[in-house]
């Protein structure tokens, strides 16, 4: 490590840190790394001794020297996937994303000094998503549509990179207060849950603190890079899922609007939630790491008690 960072903490660059992952990912792992936090406004939150909140304008002022104080740089902008899929929704989504990784790979390029990694989000909204029984490891191809023309681009901008870079194809998220799992319990609590379609779709889900864990996980384990799926390795379709949370929560799992529904509610985006493909945790099984939560019922008990 150069003698001028820090002797004893790596420091993290992370752009999207305030958002469900970045903020889970600093709770846990703030006394051992220091962390320089990229966000859209400025916080007003007061700082902690290692935790430095700067604006856009700010790192786009001094870009290099933000670089350099760095030894991991960790990307997970973007906006929103939950609108509809409008023409300026797209442009936004899709911007959002990409100018975001041109902006740090070009600067991880101009740097004399250079972070060790770059980790950078993605989804696994990257596979074809046409047939829910296939099965896909990282390296499937990607699908066609919008959803895997964007991760597809957006793990292509990471690539550029001269560094190691690793790009997270993350799961669906479970937490207790965002994500997957929050979005469904709201009609689970008004009695009105149930799957979408025939629910025989994949649920590719993925406890929060595992998703932490997995991250910091790439970080100390240099022989990991290119893609890596985040999601436990013990899948289910998307009724079992629905039926395990009823179950948990004492609701029932019995409102299952039917596929035409969803065409017509969702149209572009409906073949992401009817046809989800079953998706393999390959690359972290492979590099030893342990899921801590691998069990669905040990993960909905851990989050709803």
């Amino acid at each position: 490590m150069n003698n001028n960072k820090s002797k004893k903490l790596k420091t993290i660059l992370m752009s999207g840190g305030t958002g469900l992952i970045g903020k889970r990912f600093i709770e846990s792992y703030n006394k051992e790394y220091n962390f320089i936090v990229i966000s859209r406004f400025k916080q007003n939150k007061n700082q902690e001794k290692n935790i430095q909140y700067i604006t856009w304008n700010t790192f786009i002022e001094k870009k290099i020297e933000f670089i350099e104080q760095s030894d991991i740089i960790i990307n997970l902008a973007g906006a929103s996937l939950l609108k509809p899929l409008t023409q300026k929704n797209k442009e936004k989504i899709y911007t959002s994303r990409i100018d975001t990784t041109k902006l740090l790979v070009n600067a991880i390029e101009q740097a004399n000094t250079k972070p060790i990694s770059l980790i950078n989000a993605s989804a696994i909204g990257y596979y074809s998503h046409v047939d829910s029984k296939k099965e896909f490891a990282e390296t499937a191809p990607a699908g066609t549509g919008f959803i895997s023309d964007l991760c597809k681009d957006w793990e292509s901008e990471s690539l550029k990179t001269s560094i190691r870079s690793s790009q997270l194809r993350i799961g669906l998220v479970l937490d207790a207060d965002k994500g997957f799992l929050n979005t469904l319990l709201l009609p689970f609590n008004m009695f009105l849950g149930g799957h979408l379609g025939n629910g025989n779709q994949s649920c590719p889900w993925i406890h929060i603190k595992d998703v932490v864990a997995i991250i910091r996980h790439i970080i100390e384990t240099e022989s990991i890079s290119g893609a890596v799926n985040l999601v436990s390795p013990h899948q289910c379709s998307l009724k079992i899922f629905c039926q395990t949370l009823g179950m948990h929560i004492r609701r029932p799992s019995w409102l299952h609007p039917p596929d035409f529904i969803i065409k017509l509610l969702f149209r572009e985006l409906a073949p992401s939630l009817l046809n989800t493909p079953f998706i393999k945790a390959e690359k972290l099984i492979n590099h030893n790491y342990k899921f801590i939560y691998s069990d669905l019922n040990e993960a909905l008990k851990e989050i709803l008690t």
